[in-house]
């Protein structure tokens, strides 16, 4: 499956790579297919649109990828499964040289391209750090740790038997 995804930029045709279609979930979860860590959460194979096109000597990649995955709520601890999606738009150009300011990465000849380890490190860098299961997730109690969106608990009736009980009665302007 490693090598299905690996591009050598030499080889790149006058007229492009083009790509619709899916890459598959074991692909970009299997450990050998790259370097880049590979993405365990996904629920979903990866929905990929795009281009790698040569302009003088500047090869483009250009597409636009989604998925599915699993997170854990930042609120109330549940799994849930969200969409993802997002944009890949890198250069690359053959050499050893000093690194070009028009180009992201340099590759040395052949140019090797692994579209598995591009597409994980830009699905890592959209990563949401915080995310919900929905937008009125009322979360964890503070204090008993009970899912407050499975139903009340009960922490708030013995509120007034610690000593500290009169300051929340308080009102501060």
């Amino acid at each position: 499956m490693r090598q299905q995804w690996v591009i050598v930029l030499q080889d790149i045709p006058t007229a492009g790579v083009h790509w619709d279609g899916a890459i598959p979930a074991g692909a970009m979860q299997d450990t050998s297919a790259g370097q880049i860590a590979p993405l365990e959460a996904m629920r979903s194979d990866l929905h990929w649109k795009g281009d790698l096109v040569r302009k003088g000597d500047v090869y483009r990649l250009h597409g636009h990828w989604h998925m599915r995955v699993e997170r854990r709520c930042s609120r109330c601890n549940e799994p849930f499964e969200m969409d993802m999606d997002g944009d890949a738009d890198r250069d690359f150009r053959l050499g050893t040289g000093a690194q070009d300011e028009d180009a992201s990465c340099q590759l040395p000849p052949p140019g090797e391209l692994n579209l598995v380890d591009v597409l994980r490190e830009d699905i890592w860098l959209a990563w949401p750090q915080d995310a919900v299961c929905h937008q009125d997730c009322l979360g964890l109690c503070p204090v008993c740790g009970c899912n407050r969106n499975h139903g009340e608990c009960r922490c708030h009736e013995a509120d007034h038997d610690h000593p500290f009980a009169a300051l929340g009665r308080m009102k501060f302007d």
